[in-house]
């Protein structure tokens, strides 16, 4: 995601008692590609769609007692906001459409693979519509959600959301489900098909005192019709993979200390894909350690000045 990215230009000549001048500035611009979370849990991906895109045209012309000058500026911003239906409800929707081009090099190498059916181009577009709701309950806030997306090459994909979120004075509750995929690679055999993932959550989290907080998340992760990857070059869909585990995490905060502590399990609880299996431990998959600690630490040695340690294990 580019945050900025401008062109000016501009033009100027004088002639006898007169001048002329045309200057013009054309840009994009992201403020942000963080994932914005508000206090309902409701999360919202920032790149592409907070978009500042800056326009603007300035002519001047002059001749002796004359002076002529003209204007025209357009300072465009794309933002996605929820609408607010209630004080208690909103609702955010939106469209979108992508298209994809990947090209042939005009003389490839031997060892490079070339697009399908030897075609110098292949082409995919994507269409999708997206809608979220959320409501303040007197028993917590109600999530649901949903996106539908569409390509004419690998077909169509619906992905649902579920959320609650509630919160007491120290104890806060949250659970989720949900659904996503990824999209294949351009190149990929047309009847690939996107691969989905099922995401069911429970979050506990305690105010221990002012300044610690302790968090606990349960997860279960289901993959089915894994993109997997072939001898031939190509990809497939194969199987799926299960895992479950959870989550833990302390936060320390004070005017001269602070602290995370997390600690991350799993297991893997299903892989019928053939792949990602290790030969000793069939409760994890290659690559992932089941077992994972992070301690990032700050310690406050002057008034602006900060030394932030850090520890990072990976089991095995």
């Amino acid at each position: 995601t580019n945050s900025h990215r401008n062109v000016t230009m501009g033009y100027g000549r004088t002639f006898g008692d007169g001048k002329v001048s045309l200057t013009g500035l054309f840009g994009q611009g992201n403020r942000s590609d963080r994932t914005y979370v508000d206090y309902g849990g409701n999360a919202m991906g920032m790149a592409g769609n907070q978009r500042l895109d800056p326009q603007s045209l300035n002519f001047h012309y002059s001749y002796k007692e004359l002076d002529v000058r003209f204007i025209a500026e357009d300072y465009s911003m794309k933002q996605i906001d929820l609408w607010d239906i209630s004080d208690k409800s909103n609702l955010a929707f939106g469209y979108e459409h992508s298209e994809t081009r990947l090209y042939a090099p005009d003389n490839p190498p031997p060892h490079e693979r070339v697009l399908e059916n030897g075609a110098p181009m292949i082409r995919t577009m994507t269409d999708a519509i997206f809608a979220q709701a959320s409501h303040q309950a007197a028993i917590g806030v109600l999530t649901l959600g949903g996106r539908f997306e569409k390509s004419p090459r690998f077909g169509s994909s619906f992905t649902p959301r579920l959320g609650f979120n509630r919160s007491w004075k120290k104890f806060n509750f949250k659970a989720g489900w949900g659904r996503s995929f990824r999209s294949p690679n351009v190149n990929s055999a047309k009847d690939l098909r996107p691969e989905l993932g099922t995401i069911s959550e429970l979050e506990f989290g305690y105010k221990l005192s002012p300044s610690t907080f302790v968090n606990l998340n349960l997860f279960d992760m289901l993959f089915e019709k894994v993109i997997l990857y072939q001898e031939s070059g190509y990809y497939k869909n194969g199987g799926s993979i299960r895992t479950k585990g959870f989550e833990m995490e302390l936060k320390k905060r004070t005017d001269r200390f602070k602290a995370d502590l997390n600690f991350a399990w799993y297991r893997a609880a299903e892989n019928t894909t053939g792949s990602f299996k290790t030969p000793l431990d069939t409760d994890s998959t290659s690559a992932f350690p089941q077992n994972r600690f992070n301690a990032l630490l700050g310690f406050r040695l002057a008034k602006d000045l900060w030394i932030h340690p850090s520890v990072l294990y990976y089991g095995a």
